[in-house]
């Protein structure tokens, strides 16, 4: 009677092993996209009534940062994949010292890639706007980002502060 048993656990692993794997939800970093379209639109609708801008104006703000979105969106993968080469490089025995600095530089790169389009969006944004605009967008941005953070930090489990990583490992 054993026998028939043990023999059957074999098959019933690999017939719920696909199963489990496809409930598994995909990795993904950041929130879902519908949760930043939805967020992007709130901000766009308090922007327009905190600088009192015209349909046209907001709309010209609205290509714009969707158009900046996208190029971001990108440069951040690119950063996200430099970073995992640097871990998977410390993760390498011996630590190879010439792939770290690589490594390193193309981190470096990609986060000044990112800095570079953030400038050129606020070049872009301001030269459309007028000097009390553009410091009312300032102050709105500022105070945005802020009360989104605190929203954040609000869901989080109390006390819930994880510390960093140690290098070489994701903490994923």
């Amino acid at each position: 009677m054993k026998t028939p048993i043990l023999s059957t656990i074999p098959l019933l692993v690999a017939l719920v092993a696909p199963a489990a794997a496809q409930d598994a939800p995909p990795p993904r970093d950041g929130p879902p996209p519908e949760v930043v379209e939805r967020l992007e639109r709130v901000r766009m609708e308090r922007m327009q009534r905190a600088l009192d801008l015209s349909d046209r104006e907001i709309a010209r703000l609205r290509e714009r940062m969707e158009a900046h979105r996208a190029e971001m969106r990108s440069a951040r993968m690119e950063q996200g994949a430099a970073m995992e080469r640097l871990r998977a490089t410390l993760r390498d025995e011996p630590v190879d010292q010439r792939e770290v600095t690589r490594a390193m530089e193309d981190v470096e790169r990609e986060r000044e890639r990112i800095r570079a389009l953030r400038d050129r969006l606020r070049e872009t944004i301001g030269g459309s706007l007028t000097p009390e605009k553009r410091a009312k967008l300032m102050l709105f941005n500022e105070q945005f980002d802020r009360r989104l953070r605190e929203l954040v930090a609000g869901h989080r489990a109390p006390g819930f502060h994880r510390p960093p990583c140690p290098p070489g490992e994701t903490g994923r």
